[in-house]
């Protein structure tokens, strides 16, 4: 029986053309923006978490707990979401306490409210984020990405290739690819499996702090695995298969670097989108450069996951870039 959920979407978000981009890098390119959905500032979390709080209500539980680092838009929208459940959110930050005032998307997790602890790592795997979320007692709900939550999380993104297949079919296009930025997985499996029932075309992923061929390759797979039977469709899927790339990570995460801005800075002056550093910027440029690899008239997706808040965190980085 496929797994339940929660409309925190409320709609479809815009599938919209780039017109100055596409013209100029001679692509035709349109953005997914999933940075409209309604709740916490938007992005893309706000699927994954459609099934994982209906699957805490669903078990009873009053408090979910979760984690990720302070510059996450999961934690912006895990606690926005969580509010409008009347969940109790607790967050673990890695990194332990961020310097100075906080700043984008942790300013915004502690407007919304969240309990927040913090936790002296950078490894989003150690074993002590997992103890300190399950010391909150069996009533609470935990919530880990990258581990046990990730396939069921994954759903998400079979819905958005569902609803840009009719997207896709009233605009008339059948595109090549959608590029997306990777995280913990679980949105790339989501649109992989999507794109295997509904649509096919490429799905390339662009990972935003985790090495693709000592992590992420076998993950996801796995995650593709066990996500496609708990949508009723299990599907075979080998790790050769999945189009990932972390060249575009250096020098690290929520880092700048060129490559990125040089991004950033050409569809803002074309399009009038501000991409963050950390999340959008890396699927844009690796589109950029991906651009001799298709036909003139071929059609590419962004998938917009949001990410604005983390340019008012890392304008000091960026400034060196701007002048």
């Amino acid at each position: 029986m496929k797994a339940g959920k929660i409309d925190l979407m409320q709609g479809i978000t815009p599938l919209l053309r780039a017109p100055v981009m596409s013209e100029a890098i001679g692509l035709e390119v349109y953005f997914k923006r999933d940075d409209m959905s309604p709740i916490g500032l938007g992005g893309n979390k706000l699927r994954n978490l459609e099934y994982l709080l209906a699957d805490a209500v669903a078990k009873g539980c009053e408090t979910v707990v979760t984690a990720a680092s302070p510059r996450s838009n999961y934690l912006r929208i895990f606690t926005a979401c969580c509010n409008r459940l009347k969940l109790k959110p607790v967050v673990i930050m890695r990194n332990g306490v961020p310097e100075g005032s906080p700043r984008g998307n942790y300013l915004c997790t502690k407007l919304l409210g969240a309990e927040i602890h913090f936790i002296d790592t950078d490894d989003p795997f150690d074993p002590r984020i997992m103890e300190t979320m399950e010391s909150f007692g069996a009533g609470a709900y935990v919530i880990h990405l990258a581990l046990h939550s990730g396939p069921l999380a994954s759903l998400g993104y079979i819905d958005a290739m569902a609803e840009m297949t009719k997207q896709f079919e009233e605009a008339g296009i059948c595109p090549k690819a959608i590029y997306t930025a990777v995280g913990s997985g679980c949105t790339f499996a989501g649109l992989w499996m999507g794109a295997k029932l509904y649509n096919p075309m490429d799905v390339v992923g662009v990972s935003v702090n985790l090495d693709v061929e000592g992590f992420l390759r076998p993950h996801i797979t796995e995650q593709i695995r066990k996500a496609s039977v708990l949508w009723g469709s299990p599907l075979d899927v080998s790790p050769d298969e999945l189009i990932l790339r972390d060249h575009l990570k250096f020098p690290g995460y929520g880092m700048v670097n060129p490559i990125c801005m040089d991004a950033i800075r050409k569809i803002a002056q074309w399009e009038g989108l501000l991409l963050d550093p950390v999340y959008m910027a890396k699927p844009a440029a690796a589109l950029l450069e991906d651009v001799h690899k298709y036909q003139k008239g071929d059609v590419a997706v962004i998938l917009y996951s949001g990410g604005a808040p983390n340019l008012f965190a890392l304008d000091g980085q960026m400034d060196q870039y701007l002048n």
